[in-house]
C-alpha cells in the first residue's frame, strides 16, 4: 500500500518480512501492479538491505516507451 510521498520518495507499507529478499520481492510486485508494468522492468538498484530503496524502471526503446514513461509519470503524480 502507498502510505504517501516523503522527501521526493514514495513510502510503501510492505507486509513481507525482510528475510531472504521477501520484502524486496513484494516491493517489486507491488510497484509492478500499481504501475501496470512487468516485474522484469522494475529492479532495486540500491538499498536491498535497507528500508530506503532506489528502483530503476526500464521502458522499451521505441515510440511506445516514451508513452509508457509519460503514463507512469502521470500515475505517480496522483499518488
Amino acid at each position: 500500500m502507498v502510505v504517501g510521498c516523503h522527501d521526493g520518495a514514495l513510502k510503501l507499507k510492505i507486509t513481507a518480512p525482510p528475510v531472504e529478499g521477501k520484502a524486496n520481492r513484494q516491493c517489486v510486485e507491488f510497484l509492478s501492479k500499481i504501475l501496470k508494468l512487468p516485474k522484469a522492468s522494475i529492479k532495486i538498484v540500491a538499498g536491498t538491505a535497507s528500508k530506503r530503496k532506489t528502483v530503476c524502471i526500464t521502458f522499451p526503446e521505441d515510440p511506445d516507451g516514451k508513452a509508457e514513461l509519460d503514463r507512469v509519470m502521470a500515475l505517480l503524480q496522483t499518488l
